[in-house]
């Protein structure tokens, strides 16, 4: 704020000018009132519709009888709740259902939709199964828009992340045509959704050479099983409890990168840790080989008691 005779800044709370010894007009207080009552109109809008909206609910509720849905009536939610409202509502009004039919008040309507089950709103928590895989595989439409056909459909390898949410699947359908059997491969891409629960989200061709044994990655009892995994572990530790945590799998390349966790205890500490092994696909011999191991990473270490 500055001074109206001088022009010189004037500090705060201050009632002259120190410059020219002005005095300084009152700042005029800003009126809380017109605030509140601004607020009070508000609330005397919304209050009242907002009841209104309550009542209504509970009217078809209560007085909705067979147009509720029965999906609805079944819940023991809907029973409570219903059951609660009645006991508390005024003696008049809680005899109006055993008034003649033609004194009732009729607050239903028929909803335009069916309303879906509570339970069936996060799907299902579990990975799909195999059935429900050929479901979704015949039903899948992708670039092409063409539904799959085939017959029968066998789960050679899957690779589910929990953390990322995602589930992979390679599957080989059979299909019997004029010219004999076909055998196609498939990738198959499912992602969780907080709505729904599990949706195949791709589908992609692999091992389009159609080879008996295909490339869809390493087993995990292969990889617990091999040795290599252990040359860098010194023969005073002891080593259990290893498993395979997660596969990136590079179907053209063949090559999978599976991570291992495993864990380890010696006369003073006790360790658990990971590893990344890569694999590479023998074409000749038709099996994995262990390409490259990686050193041991803590994940956490712990004093023997």
């Amino acid at each position: 704020m500055r001074c109206s005779k001088c022009g010189k800044k004037i500090r705060k709370k201050s009632s002259f000018c120190i410059n020219c010894g002005t005095k300084v007009p009152p700042i005029p207080k800003k009126n809380k009132k017109t605030k509140n009552r601004k607020k009070r109109s508000k609330a005397r809008i919304i209050i009242p519709v907002f009841t209104v909206l309550i009542l209504a609910i509970l009217a078809f509720l209560i007085f909705g009888g067979d147009r509720v849905p029965e999906k609805v009536r079944n819940l023991k939610g809907y029973s409570y709740l219903t059951g609660m409202v009645k006991e508390n509502l005024p003696e008049p009004i809680r005899h109006l259902e055993r008034l003649p039919a033609k004194f009732h008040f009729d607050f239903s309507f028929d909803l335009p939709f069916e309303l879906p089950h509570p339970g069936n709103l996060l799907g299902d928590s579990e990975v799909p199964d195999k059935e429900k895989i050929m479901e979704d595989l015949s039903a899948y439409e992708g670039e092409e828009k063409d539904k799959l056909e085939f017959d029968s459909l066998e789960i050679e390898k899957r690779t589910t992340v929990a953390k990322e949410k995602r589930d992979t699947v390679y599957v080989i359908t059979e299909a019997e045509e004029k010219a004999g059997t076909v055998n196609s491969y498939y990738q198959l891409t499912y992602k969780k959704h907080l709505i729904g629960g599990w949706k195949l989200d791709d589908v992609k061709p692999y091992n389009v050479k159609g080879e008996k044994t295909s490339v869809a990655g390493v087993d995990n009892e292969t990889v617990v099983g091999d040795k290599k995994i252990l040359t860098d572990i010194g023969p005073e530790w002891k080593h259990s409890n290893i498993k395979v945590l997660e596969h990136y799998t590079d179907v053209k390349a063949g090559v999978d990168m599976v991570v291992v966790y495993m864990e380890l205890e010696n006369e003073y500490v006790s360790m658990a840790g990971t590893k990344d092994v890569t694999y590479q696909y023998n074409k000749q011999s038709k099996e994995w080989e262990a390409v490259d191991v990686s050193k041991l990473t803590a994940r956490s270490v712990k004093p023997v008691k």
